[in-house]
């Protein structure tokens, strides 16, 4: 049996909306791995905390897709 193998296996994407980006991906059919949480990242220039908000869902061939949301203007 030949094993599958993704040519994608994880994709991040940016958005402003992320409540209204996760709902679309939830009505294409996709299923949330991790729903909407708070992630405080490291700013490599200031070296402070960059926080974010994300959310995780499979695509349509199982690949893993991220959205972050950032209201700090970094991105």
């Amino acid at each position: 049996m030949m094993k599958t193998r993704l040519a994608l296996w994880h994709l991040a994407l940016r958005t402003d909306h992320l409540e209204k980006s996760l709902e679309a991906a939830v009505n294409a059919g996709c299923e949330i791995t991790v729903p909407i949480r708070p992630l405080d990242l490291l700013n490599d220039v200031t070296q402070k905390p960059w926080p974010v908000r994300v959310a995780f869902f499979r695509g349509p061939d199982g690949e893993l897709i991220e959205l972050l949301e950032d209201k700090t203007g970094y991105t």
